[in-house]
């Protein structure tokens, strides 16, 4: 009886060493996890930033297009009134003459 006592202890001492041995695994396992979430947080934090600068940027150069387009309307429009005088000018001087 004494044997099986005996037995039954270090099977128990053997399981219970066992057992703490899983839950530091488990708790490694938990740690790096816990980093490898972090550091996604991080990036993920850092890529949103890098878009919205991205986007801020994009905006700008819509605008800038913008106005460099209404500069080339305004400058056709110039040119149109231009050559349109220059035409009125050939006319009078062919009249004249």
């Amino acid at each position: 009886m004494a044997d099986e006592i005996r037995q039954l202890s270090e099977q128990t001492k053997t399981a219970s060493t066992n057992i703490t041995e899983i839950i530091q695994e488990l708790n490694e396992d938990t740690q790096r996890a816990n980093e490898t979430i972090e550091h996604s947080v991080a990036s993920v934090e850092k890529q949103t930033s890098l878009i919205e600068n991205t986007r801020e940027k994009f905006g700008k150069v819509g605008d800038e297009v913008a106005e460099l387009t209404r500069n080339i309307d305004a400058a056709k429009a110039s040119i149109q009134k231009i050559l349109e005088s220059i035409y009125a000018l050939a006319q009078n001087l062919d009249a004249s003459v």
